[in-house]
């Protein structure tokens, strides 16, 4: 799956350099399961520097971002990757088959 995003992100504009780092990512040990903090649609969310990949039952959306590099400038470009299982009407489900160690939590409420 990373191997083919790796590929198109090199086609949108991405660079070599860019889709080399991508297919060498540490995303397994980083999912986050849904519970309620994202849409609905969303299934797990793995982030790492510059990328987050959100999976849900139809495909999977590569969110790849960058910035200059210089403290001064807030400027962030990126591309965003959105791939889709042809064929999938629901029927297929996204679904975590271990935990994997460690804990990420998340406040919820009424904003102040």
């Amino acid at each position: 799956m990373l191997a083919f995003t790796a590929a198109m992100v090199s086609l949108v504009g991405g660079s070599t350099s860019d889709a080399n780092a991508l297919s060498r990512l540490p995303l397994a040990n980083s999912f986050v399961r849904n519970q309620g903090q994202w849409d609905s649609d969303v299934r797990f969310l793995a982030r790492t520097q510059g990328l987050d990949l959100w999976v849900s039952d139809n495909g999977y959306t590569l969110d790849l971002r960058q910035s200059s590099g210089n403290p001064d400038d807030k400027t962030i470009s990126g591309h965003v990757v959105k791939v889709s299982f042809v064929g999938s009407r629901g029927a297929t489900v996204s679904e975590g088959n271990k935990p994997l160690d460690g804990t990420v939590n998340f406040l919820s409420g009424p904003a102040s």
